[in-house]
Order: C-alpha cells, then structure tokens, then sequence
C-alpha cells in the first residue's frame, strides 16, 4: 500500500495514529481510576500505590501523544516521511513510561485479589502490551511504512470482520466525475462487486427508483441534483431509504457530510479514496444492512406474538353485557402499549348478586399482562368456588363471603410469586341487584366513587386494606354500602388521574370530578364523556399509562 504524499494525508494519517494509540491509553487510565475507587470506597490501601503509578504513566503517555500527534499544528507538513521525524520523537519520549507501565503492570499481576479485579488488572494489561505493538510497529521497515502499518491495523481487522461475498452485491456510483467513477469502478469490480455508475444525481435517482441496488455511492458536488438532495429523497421513500448510502465527500465539504449522516447516510469517503478504506466501509454498510434486515424480521416476529398475546388479553375482558334487569355496566380499556396490566370485570355469581373488580398490576407491557391474566383468573376461580361452598351451607349469607376471594388471591400471589414484587391494586365488590346492596374491599385502589342522579359525588369508597399480593396474611376490612335507584359505581385506574398533557399537565382527580358533576343519562355515557375528555386532554403526548374504567348504574324504577 503507498500514499499520495500530500499534506491531506499527512493529517489523515496523524489522526488515525492518534486515535489507535489513545484507545489502548484511555482503558489503561479508565481501569485504573475505576479500581481506585473502588479501593477507597472498600477503605483498602493493598496496590493502590502502584494504581496510582500506572494511571500516572498512562496520563504522561497520553501528553506525550496530545503534543507529537495534534493535526492542527502539523499541517506545514509535507509528506509522511517529513512526520516520520515527529513519529521518532514521540517514541523516544514514549520509552520510559512504557517501560514504567510494564513493570507496574507485572507487579499488580502478583496481587491477590477477587477474580473481578483480577479481570479488571489483565485488561489493563493488555492494553498496555497493544500500546507497545503499536509504536513498535514496523521496525526494521521505511519511516513511511511505519506510519502504513499503523495506520491499516484498524482497517484490517475491519476487513477480517466483514469478510462479504462481494459477487452477490450491486453497487452503484453516482458521480460527475469521468475519474472518479472510472476508479470506483474498477476498484470495485476488483472486489468482485457487480458495479453501475451514474453521470449525475438525476439519473442515478431514476436508476435507483428502476434498479436494485444493494448499496450506493453517492457524490455531495454535482450540478442539478447534488447528493444532499438525492440522499434526502430516497430516506423520505419508504421504499428506498432502507438502501445503504456511503457519501462520497472532499475534506472541505464536512459541515455538508454531518448533515448527510444525520438524515440517513451509513458513513462517508474522502476524496481521494483509500482502496483499503473503501472495501472496510462498504463491507461496514453492507452488513449494517442486513443485520437491519434481520433486526426487522426479528422485531415483526415479536410483534405478531405480541398482537396474540393483545388478543388473548382482551378475550379476558368481559366479552358480554352483564344483562341483569335494572341494572346498566359499562367498561372501557385503552392500555399505554401493546399490553397492559389493568383491567376490569363484572360477572353473575347467580341470578341475585354480580362481582365487579377493577383492578392495576404494577408496571406495565407483557410482564404486567401475564400477572393481569393471573389476577383475574384467580379471583374468578376463588369467588366460585367460594359461592358453591357457602351455597350448601349457608346460602343467605354468602355476599360478603365472596369477597374472601380477594385474601386466597393475595395469600397465592405472596406466596408463589412473592420474589417477582408483582402486585395489583384492587376494589372488588359483590353486588345484590335486587336490593342495591354492596360488600366491597379496596385493596390499596384509587378511591370509587358513588354519584347521585344528579352528577354529585355522595360517597368515597377509600381503601380498606393493602394493595393484593405483597405480603401474605395482608388484613382487608369489607364495607358495606348501597346504590339507590340513579346512583352510579365509577372505579378507574390512575392513568386516569395521571393521563398527561403534551406540556406536562395532569388531568388529575379534579379533571375526572369536573366531568363527573354535569349530569348524565346512563353509565355507559359518563364512560364515554370520560373518555373523550381524556383523549383532548392528552393530546398528541404519549400516553402515559394504562386507562381503565367501569361504571355501574341502577337504573330508575
């Protein structure tokens, strides 16, 4: 490999020198400081003073490296030969804190310590050694090829990594430049890539709208259509802008190439471009490509099975109307993502009496949907089989009986599951339908409300006891209340209360009150207006949090 001797690559390849050498400097200096502290943190002294030595070289390593390799004042230079001279300089003073490093190093080698540090002491280590390899490298050859060995160290292993068949690959050149596309193509074919070019931007647009490429160099400077503008059509087309772009830019067109790649483009090449430099980056693009490709299948699959895990969710909610005469019950559920970890039910024990519950399992997503699935399901199988028990043997007096449902629930929940920390707030009541009568417990819910024909809040159904499955043996009081005729049940979740403005606004219990004072005609309206409100209320935010409601009204004789 040669170079064009002139001052663009001089700078080049100062900073690539710069940056291979500072990366093995930053662990050495990052590891000791982090073992330092931790040292103090534990009040121990055992080789902190030889951290203190290897962190000290480190930093005189790294002004050593700071003061030969800063670009800025190097740019007189003229050639890589004429900087050979500065690259001997920095090794002559490198000498002795390398040589300092590796004896520090050996003597924390011989420190006893837990298999973590002695992890953290071997990085450091060998990043001690790769630093020595790296101003070591190409002894015994030209002052110029010391310069290209170090400078394609990097590049190499690049390419090692990227090892593509090239033949299965289309690429297209678009640039004005005779040269220039007649170089890009002939290295590329070298490579084995199928290779099309394009005079300028407007036809290589048509090409790309035609063909099938599979990655595209695309020049900043041509007339018409300039690359910018090319770039910036193909990332708006949903069906180009997954097409891998490399910007092909000269130095001075830099603010341009930032521009480039902050609306898509995977990377840029200098003119005139290295031939190493260009395989290492379309071989970097073209597998950034496909492991998007495959990220996308990945992410499609997991949300197909998320979409079942959704549906299957919702079959948990009441499917059916509670058809009990006089009575109106209305539901509604909107979770913040694909699955929640609210929800509500209403289901007949028998013809007399109906369960209500409402209930929020902490967190949210798929982890508080199975938990979701979990609490409904047991308190189902507890309220029946509590029912069928208190049937044969007291069948007057198993309203508040049922409610026990809600302590075998918490009891398997604690006991099963205690160290996941799931739990759900929960009201759950039993209501006789033919009297109005209600036995409920607030397991650490938000309050209930019940409302009066008139839209005024009569009473505050506060909790009577912790939320369902922290602790077991958890003590939950049952209270007793009545719905007269016109009285409405409203239990909610807090992504009421929480849901959230674009600018931070919450709608809070006064917003939820202000819509529950207008009067209304039916349960199933106020859940509406409800949730109408809501939607204004948050706006283009993001929902913050699952919203869930239930309402249940006696209706008027």
């Amino acid at each position: 490999m040669t170079f064009t001797e002139n001052t663009a690559n001089v700078t080049e390849s100062i900073s690539a020198l710069r940056h291979d050498l500072r990366t093995p400097i930053n662990a050495i200096i990052g590891y000791s400081e982090m073992l330092m502290e931790d040292l103090i943190d534990k009040k121990e002294t055992d080789f902190y003073q030889e951290l203190q030595e290897v962190n000290a070289s480190g930093y005189d390593l790294l002004s050593i490296i700071n003061k030969y390799l800063q670009t800025s004042d190097k740019k007189e230079l003229k050639s890589l030969e004429e900087f050979s001279v500065f690259f001997d300089q920095m090794k002559v003073q490198a000498i002795i804190p390398i040589e300092k490093l590796i004896l520090d190093s050996q003597k924390l080698k011989q420190v006893e310590t837990e298999p973590e540090v002695a992890s953290d002491i071997e990085r450091i280590d060998v990043a001690i050694h790769r630093l020595q390899e790296l101003i070591n490298a190409g002894m015994g050859y030209s002052k110029a090829k010391v310069i290209e060995e170090i400078r394609s160290i990097n590049l190499a292993d690049i390419i090692k990594n990227t090892d593509i068949k090239t033949s299965d690959f289309h690429v297209l050149v678009v640039d004005d430049n005779d040269n220039n596309r007649d170089l890009f193509q002939r290295q590329l074919e070298k490579e084995g890539y199928q290779v099309s070019v394009a005079n300028d931007g407007i036809q290589g647009l048509d090409m790309i709208k035609a063909g099938n490429y599979d990655l595209i160099l695309l020049d900043l400077l041509m007339p018409g259509l300039n690359g910018y503008q090319v770039l910036e059509q193909l990332k708006s087309d949903e069906n180009l802008r997954d097409i891998p772009v490399i910007m092909i830019s000269a130095s001075d067109e830099i603010d341009t190439v930032v521009q480039c790649l902050k609306i898509g483009a995977e990377d840029y090449l200098p003119k005139p471009s290295n031939p190493i430099l260009l395989k290492a980056r379309i071989g970097t693009a073209i597998e950034k490509r496909d492991l998007r490709a495959k990220e996308k299948k990945y992410v499609a699959q997991i949300n197909s099975e998320i979409d079942k895990g959704r549906t299957m969710q919702l079959n948990f909610l009441p499917q059916d109307e509670v058809g009990v005469s006089g009575w109106n019950v209305q539901g509604y559920f909107k979770p913040a993502y694909q699955m929640a970890g609210d929800f509500y039910d209403a289901f007949q024990i028998d013809e007399d009496y109906v369960a209500i519950v409402i209930a929020d399992v902490c967190d949210k997503g798929v982890g508080a949907a199975l938990f979701m699935a979990l609490f409904r399901s047991l308190m189902r199988l507890f309220a029946k089989e509590i029912y069928d028990q208190n049937l044969a043997s007291n069948p007057i007096n198993y309203n508040a009986e049922i409610l026990n449902a809600m302590k075998l629930t918490n009891e398997y929940v604690a006991e099963y599951h205690g160290s996941l920390t799931m739990f759900a707030t929960m009201f759950f009541a039993v209501l006789n339908v033919k009297t109005g009568k209600v036995n409920y417990i607030n397991g650490g819910h938000e309050p209930v409300f019940i409302i009066n024909s008139k839209g005024e809040i009569t009473q505050n159904l506060k909790r009577t006891g912790p939320a369902v499955g922290i602790m077991p043996g958890a003590n939950f009081k049952i209270q007793e209340t009545f719905l007269d005729y016109g009285d409405t049940l409203l239990g909610y979740t807090d992504g009421v209360t929480d849901a959230k403005t674009p600018t931070g606004e919450f709608f809070h219990t006064e917003g939820l009150i202000s819509v529950v004072n207008e009067s209304f005609p039916s349960a199933s309206y106020l859940v509406e207006k409800i949730a109408n409100k809501l939607t204004e209320h948050i706006g283009q935010a993001q929902q913050f949090d699952d919203i869930t409601m239930i309402a249940v009204q006696r209706l008027n004789k």
